[in-house]
């Protein structure tokens, strides 16, 4: 199954039966955002509590999005491919056999640093940048701040540039303090952080591909 790709922002957006749907490898369960469920590739989401009815109208996207394409649609599938160049989403197709390959810790979890400080991070497709818990990594090089928008409403985050380094490859990239979120102390990447082309996720071999 192939469908169209918007990357907006970093934020990589399928549409599916006229519907935008933002992929989001880091939300547990997939949601739909209004009033009335929605059915995708034959699964029934639901719409969530108000506090996240705003994500809807995030100015990011650059566009209204009909919901979240969470993890347990995702895992459906033992391959997802999403490639920037061919602006499309495939599901259940093969994935291209070069570039770099990086073997799972755990679902979407890899082996990961911030300025030397070793992690796991967490893949997440939802992610438009580095996100990470200053308390626990103390990162120097803060460049300013900005408000984000999130599962629980605005936050205002430090970002600082940082040395990221994952797959034996280390680049300098801007990343997001989020040690007031409620997450797991993890570094948290998106599509942006390690791929220029293409990337796929292949589950009965529990790798990530990307170039």
């Amino acid at each position: 199954m192939e469908y169209e790709l918007i990357f907006t922002n970093d934020y990589p957006l399928v549409k599916i039966d006229e519907r935008l749907f933002l992929i989001d490898s880091g939300c547990q369960t997939s949601i739909a955002l209004g009033n009335r469920p929605i059915n995708v590739c034959g699964t029934q989401i639901y719409p969530f509590p108000n506090a996240i009815s705003q994500l809807g109208q995030i100015e990011s996207f650059g566009t209204l999005i009909d919901g979240i394409i969470g993890k347990d649609i995702l895992r459906k599938y033992n391959t997802i491919l999403i490639s920037l160049d061919d602006k499309k989403v495939y599901f259940n197709s093969k994935l291209i056999n070069q570039g770099n390959i990086c073997k799972f810790v755990d679902d979407y979890v890899f082996e990961a640093s911030i300025d030397e400080k070793k992690m796991k991070a967490y893949f997440d497709t939802g992610a438009h940048k580095i996100m990470f818990k200053n308390n626990i990594i103390h990162a120097k090089n803060k460049i300013g701040s900005k408000e984000e928008t999130s599962f629980i409403g605005v936050i205002k985050c430090d970002e600082y540039e940082v040395d990221f380094s994952f797959n034996n490859k280390s680049n300098k990239i801007r990343a997001l303090d989020i040690s007031s979120y409620p997450y797991p102390d993890m570094i948290y990447f998106g599509i942006s952080a390690i791929a220029k082309h293409y990337v796929g996720i292949e589950w009965e071999k529990s790798i990530l591909v990307y170039e």
